[in-house]
């Protein structure tokens, strides 16, 4: 998990080192066990006390740091000690279990942006979350798909777009990405119940799928949100596929009560690879 989480990491912040220190919390300590970076080779394994500064701090109290000298983390390490200058940290944490926590190291002085941080705060979550999932026992909540809906999720999606980015590259074919949010979901979860709010994702996701080609990626990217990887489909296409998908949407009635249904609308948007990024 952290070795891949480390590479997305890798492709979105500029970093001399990067660490990524997991809780041992019968020791009461956050270790680094995964080490990112040519200049960061001699922090695997680094130990850090849960409450000491700077990274114990973040992973025991949940709150993230950027922009401070990193000196603190680094004064049991024999010298010659690392010697970076800027630090940017993001706990892992998961419904307040302490899983450890991401730490960014610069050499230089040039601060992390905010857009930065907010990067490494983003994968910090994501980290947690499949930590978590890694640590439970049961069978309950699959790493890779999402329990309610039984589809691909957002970390399956990450583990196949590059393979499939990298085939429509080398046959030169199109691959358009459908990004499909339900509008009205938080007003059906308040007016007529969470359990109606389920109900909406799921009637969704089995439209959808029964819409879609055998060849296309659907994948529950967020609680409203799903997204459709469809390789070999042009602009053209993809924008008469999402005509279709609002317009019977709309026209499925969803029965939120014996004798009371709704439409359920969506919003759709549509990026091309390679030339919308």
């Amino acid at each position: 998990v952290v070795s891949f989480m480390g590479a997305k990491l890798e492709s979105l912040i500029a970093f001399d080192a990067a660490a990524f220190y997991l809780a041992n919390l019968e020791q009461g300590l956050v270790v680094a066990e995964h080490v990112i970076g040519t200049n960061g080779q001699d922090l695997r394994g680094l130990g850090l006390r849960l409450e000491q500064k700077l990274t114990g701090w973040v992973a025991a109290n949940n709150q993230a740091l950027c922009n401070l000298p990193p000196f603190p983390d680094f004064l049991k390490c024999d010298d010659p000690r690392p010697d970076f200058q800027l630090s940017a940290i993001a706990p892992l944490n998961r419904h307040g279990e302490v899983l450890g926590a991401i730490s960014l190291y610069r050499k230089g002085t040039t601060r992390f942006t905010e857009d930065e941080f907010r990067r490494l705060e983003i994968i910090a979550s994501q980290t947690a979350i499949l930590l978590a999932k890694c640590a439970r026992t049961d069978d309950e909540t699959p790493l890779l798909s999402d329990s309610m809906t039984g589809l691909p999720n957002v970390f399956q999606l990450y583990l196949a777009f590059d393979q499939i980015a990298v085939d429509a590259s080398r046959y030169e074919y199109p691959l358009a990405v459908l990004s499909v949010s339900l509008d009205d979901v938080t007003s059906i979860r308040r007016k007529w119940s969470p359990l109606s709010g389920d109900e909406a994702v799921r009637t969704t996701a089995k439209y959808l799928g029964k819409q879609l080609r055998e060849t296309d990626f659907l994948v529950r990217y967020a609680g409203d949100e799903f997204v459709a990887l469809n390789p070999k489909m042009t602009r053209d296409q993809a924008e008469n596929l999402k005509s279709r998908l609002q317009n019977e949407l709309d026209l499925l009635r969803f029965g939120v009560r014996a004798d009371t249904t709704i439409p359920l609308r969506v919003s759709i948007g549509i990026a091309m690879y390679p030339e919308d990024g």
